[in-house]
């Protein structure tokens, strides 16, 4: 039986399922940020102690210090590594995107 604080390492599972099934398949686009959250592995409680911390969108952790998002309960290096790489994820793809834009401009 899982802990409470402990992730549930099926949901990654399950959300794989969700969006790559025949019928009726999830748009990914939809998911709420707790639950993707979650799916990077985060526990429940992690993942809500995060957004609030983040005042609701994971967005305004941009610019953070992030010695601040490890000391919040249920978080851990690893976890705040996955922030650290979601952030830089997200900062390539605006710029890609940016290029683009110049490219067909």
């Amino acid at each position: 039986m899982l802990k409470r604080s402990q992730p549930d390492y099926n949901t990654g599972r399950r959300f794989f399922h969700e969006v790559t099934r025949q019928y009726d398949p999830l748009d990914p686009y939809t998911v709420g940020q707790k639950k993707l959250l979650q799916i990077l592995g985060f526990s429940a409680q992690a993942s809500v102690n995060v957004l609030e911390f983040a005042k609701g969108d994971i967005y305004n952790l941009i610019g953070k210090d992030f010695d601040a998002v490890l000391a919040l309960d249920g978080m851990g290096e690893a976890h705040a590594a996955k922030l650290i790489a979601l952030f830089a994820m997200i900062h390539e793809y605006e710029k890609h995107k940016q290029t683009q834009k110049i490219g067909n401009a």
